[in-house]
């Protein structure tokens, strides 16, 4: 057993500080340091002031609501405006139910009903669908829509710390969710744990991956914002390993938290990650696989800390391990007592477990959870009082306890289990299956793998007359149920093993054999020693055979971490670069094993999304740098099958290194697009950067005499077009002086910097912005660049391309285009639509925008389907030339 000795800067959280509620103890962290970061997502931050009034803001909304409940729903995405949500409606002294549109309609609708939440606070691309919910009595504000200019004082509340702070909904059993509640105080009680365990300090900058509606989310934030650390939140779900990888790495991150999917899901190759001092896993079983890959990925300084909770208890046991601690047999524990959490193992006869005997975990304390939302019978059931004040509650979960004390941790008791780090019902997962007629009946079980995941599977009886496809079911189920509650496996059976009580015998049903599964499409056998040798990668990581070339990599049981685990192996088989984006535009090995053979090279960076169709083709400027761009798939697929997409390699990832500015890859694009197609009309959708080389593609094209029929941009910002006369001024100059594109770049980036630094600045500082100006430049020669950038001799790796992408970008202003324009701009983008229809309209008169839901990434992923509507619209009706 070791100890963590405490970090500089370390202060214990008193006990005494828990004798408040969570809104008081994050005020004392906003007067003792209001400037310090509090939050960052993405490029955006908030002070602790900022937060501070913010929340405010939320508060007095929610009070001036008149709300007929205590319960304040939250159906917020992940960033800056869920923080707020969550302090403001605590400081409105409400209790918040954070959920997410990713549940689905019904369980939406269950939640709120059941949570009888009278008002709703919602993200812009949650708003539809919550509104559809509630119908027109229900009271739906929009975090967007808070007055920021409202009184911004904490409104006057005196909070209990036995008050009521949350509901957070968990599956049971029987498949219906049941709402956890939890007091301040013992929210409170949880940081204090984490606090003093690991030593958290003000310094510290912590992940907060957990998506809104899963509790783990609690420990991650307030940890954080109770401490005057930093909270880091981070969209998990929409990223690849490498992302997260680089914001672990780039973000600064001190303590890193997940459930151990996660943690696995961005630890390649020989990557360290230097700050990271503290990782913990909880949420699910860890295994030796993540002690090796903590051991390879993080230094001597780190300690892993393996612990279990739950959302009725908190933090209950730990264990804390560095690179050299032992590890006796397979199981990774979970440790020893944290404060005030006396834990046992109870054998199924009710009574004590022996040393090494295996039975329930239960914890006893006067720190558990109040109980379930409005379900005194279930509360009754769970929590057992006792005499001392302390309450017992039994988690479901098996358990060992050794003879030295430490807990080991054996799986689930019940139907519940966890898939990719979230909590499953079987029994829902088995419900889906009732609306396929072609299915009888269905039983899930969750099993793992030979990679230690957990993966579903499913045995089904088909009803008489009926053959039912994998590729039938997946389709069935991916309209109801969201994607790590979709089964892998498929078992045909010809009925469903039972037990003397008439009951499906889960324990009888077999191994999954590796036999292929019944699909659309036939198994066709390889036709050379490429495809021969990804048929047999196919079939040693989906542990199915035989693989046909033309089998769907999905329908076999795939997802995204298999996906990255593929790549890998074909990279170290083949010889040959792997990127994700190969999965772009199919996922057979007949296509992948195409890709490879032609790998990208300027005359085949024209990639086809979808090929097929009678219309004219678009062509998709996906701005995805980093190499992925799975959302043109889903978005071509939208668009009907009459629609021909092609996507344009991003320059960088074509084989060639990437030109430096958008001019030059406009360039480079507009080669590769007359050779595939060589005259007009054009059709051009750019996303992010890549709408500004389409812009300056059209305008290229239309200086050429050719006819572009439509440009159609998402996300993307023209506010650059205001330093058009720092652009004419610096090619001026250019010709005098015989400036380089670098050092013109460098001085608009300057120019950029100046402008808006004069606009944020007093009197005061203005002059002294001007003077340090004039200083700097009598101190060295007007043309010499502060920085210029090597000419790129090589393929660029992803960091430095984003670095490429971001500099090309800052430098671009857009030079005056004729033609219409349609701007999609995302509802929840910090610039209000307005603001970014005007700074188009001085790039082109005829330009419109229009709003669509979400932010700036979930527009395309989550929201794929509307954005594609959209889309629709424009190119059947034409946007003209």
């Amino acid at each position: 057993m070791i100890t963590l000795s405490p970090a500089e800067g370390f202060v214990p959280f008193d006990r005494a500080a828990i004798e408040q509620s969570i809104p008081q103890r994050f005020a004392r962290q906003v007067v003792a340091d209001p400037d310090r970061l509090a939050v960052k997502f993405g490029p955006d931050t908030l002070t602790y002031a900022e937060l501070d009034r913010w929340a405010n803001r939320v508060a007095r909304a929610v009070l001036a609501r008149g709300v007929a409940s205590d319960a304040v729903a939250l159906v917020i995405d992940q960033g800056l405006s869920l923080i707020a949500g969550v302090l403001g409606t605590l400081k409105a002294g409400r209790i918040y139910v954070p959920l997410e549109a990713a549940l689905g309609r019904e369980r939406l609708a269950y939640m709120l009903r059941e949570s009888g939440a009278s008002t709703v606070l919602v993200s812009a691309s949650a708003a539809p669908l919550v509104r559809e919910v509630v119908g027109a009595e229900g009271d739906v504000l929009g975090i967007g829509d808070v007055d920021l200019g409202q009184f911004s004082e904490a409104p006057d509340i005196e909070i209990s710390p036995d008050a009521p702070a949350y509901i957070y909904y968990t599956t049971g059993s029987t498949g219906q969710p049941k709402g956890v509640v939890d007091s301040h105080r013992n929210v409170l009680h949880n940081v204090m744990r984490y606090t003093n365990g690991l030593g958290i300090t003000r310094d510290d900058r912590l992940t907060l991956l957990q998506s809104p509606s899963f509790s783990g989310a609690v420990s991650s934030m307030f940890c954080a914002l109770l401490n005057g650390a930093a909270s880091l939140p981070f969209d998990v779900r929409q990223a690849s390993g490498v992302e997260l990888a680089d914001y672990v790495d780039h973000s600064g991150i001190t303590i890193y938290h997940s459930v151990p999917t996660i943690f696995r899901s961005f630890l390649r190759g020989e990557r360290v990650f230097p700050r990271v001092r503290i990782i913990r896993l909880e949420g699910d079983q860890a295994t030796k696989l993540d002690v090796e890959l903590f051991r390879r990925h993080f230094t001597a300084d780190c300690v892993l800390a393996n612990g279990l909770g739950a959302t009725e208890t908190g933090i209950v046991r730990r264990f804390l391990l560095r690179k050299d601690t032992p590890l006796d047999g397979e199981i990774v524990p979970i440790g020893y007592p944290v404060e005030d959490m006396e834990v046992t193992v109870v054998a199924e006869e009710g009574r004590p477990a022996a040393p090494d005997e295996v039975g329930e975990i239960a914890v006893r304390s006067e720190y558990l959870a109040l109980g379930y939302w409005n379900r005194p019978d279930l509360t009754a059931q769970a929590f057992e009082g006792n005499a001392d004040g302390r309450r017992r509650y039994r988690t479901g979960d098996l358990g060992r306890l050794r003879r030295d004390g430490c807990l080991e941790h054996l799986g689930r008791k019940d139907s519940r289990t966890k898939i990719r780090g979230i909590t499953v019902s079987l029994a829902e997962v088995e419900a889906a299956f009732t609306g396929l007629p072609s299915i009888r009946e269905a039983v899930v079980v969750a099993r793992t793998d030979v990679h230690d995941e957990r993966r579903l599977i499913a045995y089904y009886v088909a009803a008489p007359g009926c053959e039912p496809t994998v590729s039938e079911m997946r389709r069935h189920l991916a309209e109801r149920l969201p994607p790590p509650m979709i089964p892998s496996r498929y078992v045909c059976m010809a009925a469903l093993p039972l037990n003397q009580n008439l009951k499906v015998d889960r324990s009888a049903l077999p191994m999954p054999s590796r036999g292929r599964p019944a699909l659309d499409e036939a198994c066709a056998p390889p036709e050379d020693p490429t495809q021969a040798e990804l048929v047999h990668i196919w079939q040693n990581l989906l542990e199915v055979e035989p693989v046909g070339i033309r089998d769907d990599f999905f329908d076999l049981g795939g997802d995204s971490l298999v996906a990255a685990a593929m790549m890998a192996a074909i990279e170290e088989a083949t010889g040959v670069d792997a990127s994700p984006s190969i999965l772009l535009s199919g996922s057979t090995i007949e296509h992948i094993a195409a890709s490879l053979a032609q790998p990208a090279k300027p005359d085949t960076a024209v990639v086809p999304v979808q090929a097929a169709g009678s219309k004219a083709p678009l062509y998709f400027l996906h701005g995805d740098y980093l190499g992925r761009g799975m959302y043109c798939r889903k978005i071509a697929r939208a668009l009907g099958p009459d629609q021909p997409v092609f996507a344009l390699t991003p320059c960088g990832l074509d084989g060639e290194p990437a030109p430096p500015t958008i001019e030059g890859m406009a360039a480079r694009h507009l080669q590769a697009l007359r050779r595939h197609q060589a005259h007009g009309p054009y059709r051009l959708v750019g996303n992010c950067n890549g709408g500004l080389i389409a812009l300056e593609m059209a305008r290229r094209l239309v200086e050429e005499g050719e006819t572009v029929e439509q440009v159609l941009v998402i996300r993307t910002s023209a506010q650059n077009v205001r330093f058009g006369t720092a652009r004419r001024v610096v090619e001026r100059c250019s010709g005098l002086f015989g400036l380089g594109v670098e050092t013109q770049g460098d001085l608009i980036r300057r120019w950029r910097w100046f402008v808006h630094a004069w606009s944020a600045g007093t009197a005061s500082q203005r002059i002294g912005l001007i003077a340090g100006k004039l200083l700097r430049l009598v101190r060295r020669p007007v043309v010499e660049a502060r920085h210029r950038r090597p000419a790129p001799t090589a393929p660029a790796d992803r960091v430095t391309l984003i670095h490429t992408f971001t500099e090309a970008a800052s430098e671009y202003v857009p030079l005056p285009y004729q033609g219409k324009v349609v701007v999609f701009w995302p509802a929840e983008e910090p610039e209000p639509a307005p603001v970014a229809l005007r700074w188009w309209r001085r790039v082109s008169p005829r330009a419109e925008v229009e709003t669509i839901p979400g932010d700036h990434l979930t527009c395309i992923t989550v929201h794929g389907q509307a954005l594609a509507g959209r889309l629709t619209t424009h190119l059947d009706t034409g946007s003209g030339p």
